[in-house]
């Protein structure tokens, strides 16, 4: 490459705003999303918070819906907090039915009657809701336009879809569409504690005298939230899984059913590289005996 000195102003700038921008990035807790999203991540603290739901249609990789359907959300059962990084993963078997080799190892430590609820709860699943979302907390938020939020479904969605429902006299049951861009709903909540005390009390639908601008809603039309996440192969599956056996002393069969030969390929790269890991003497990731269940709210993502 020929010299140029000029390329230093253009390359070292952008390098400054990629060291910005992952300036909080410690390798741990890996959301289930892809990297550089196209919307800002709001992280729901405690205290009050107004937000209107911005509605999409749904991908291809939505659990619940077919392509193009009118949502308001996205509901996916996770592993959350697992392994060396903590990370999540969206889990094969409550979302899309096919093997979790997390979801096997959970039975085989239960199977083995040696561990305690907690050590399993680590291996649950927790389900949870994630939103298209314009929030109004402050004049800066407000001013980030779309943003992404997600909540524990068992503490915000099944009270939010609760709210909605508006039995009639006549004895039929109908629901307040409050993500409907024209006749929608703001809604407020409080957020409160963190961990097994998390809470979110006061859930209330707000009338609006306002729209959701096109501006917004072609935002996020040919962007589903299905379309963001990151949905593991059973290789990179059975690695996590295979070092937390190991630091439990439990073998796991890793070809338990029929393999295709790009699944025979996964995991054979899945097998050498956990032998590498452990030629090396590396030390598997222990159980935390924190939970990380259904209510659990304070991982950063």
């Amino acid at each position: 490459m020929a010299f140029d000195r000029n390329v230093f102003k253009e390359k070292l700038t952008d390098r400054v705003r990629k060291s910005y921008e992952g300036r909080e990035n410690t390798g741990m807790y890996k959301p289930i999303f892809i990297d550089n999203l196209p919307f800002p991540f709001l992280k729901i603290g405690n205290g009050e918070h107004t937000i209107d739901i911005v509605p999409y249609l749904s991908g291809k990789f939505d659990p619940l819906e077919k392509e193009g359907t009118p949502t308001h959300g996205l509901f996916v059962f996770e592993h959350r907090g697992v392994g060396a990084t903590e990370g999540s993963y969206v889990c094969p078997t409550r979302n899309y039915g096919k093997r979790c080799p997390l979801c096997e190892l959970r039975s085989k430590l239960n199977d083995s009657g040696q561990y305690t609820r907690e050590d399993l709860r680590k291996l649950n699943t927790s389900r949870r809701g994630y939103y298209y979302v314009l929030c109004y907390d402050n004049k800066q938020e407000e001013g980030k336009g779309i943003q992404i939020i997600g909540l524990s479904h068992f503490l915000f969605e099944a009270n939010l879809s609760a709210q909605a429902r508006m039995p009639s006299k006549r004895g039929g049951v109908g629901f307040i569409p409050f993500a409907d861009p024209d006749k929608g709903k703001t809604i407020y909540f409080t957020h409160k504690g963190q961990r097994e005390a998390t809470r979110i009390e006061g859930i209330q639908f707000l009338d609006r005298d306002y729209t959701i601008p096109d501006e917004y809603l072609k935002q996020v039309w040919d962007t589903p939230l299905d379309s963001l996440i990151t949905i593991p192969t059973e290789a990179e599956l059975e690695i996590v899984a295979n070092n937390m056996a190991i630091s439990k002393g439990v073998q796991v069969n890793v070809a338990q059913q029929p393999q295709s030969r790009g699944q025979a390929s996964r995991h054979d790269t899945a097998r050498r590289l956990l032998s590498k890991a452990v030629e090396k003497e590396e030390s598997p990731p222990e159980f935390n005996d924190e939970s990380t269940g259904d209510d659990d709210d304070d991982i950063p993502f």
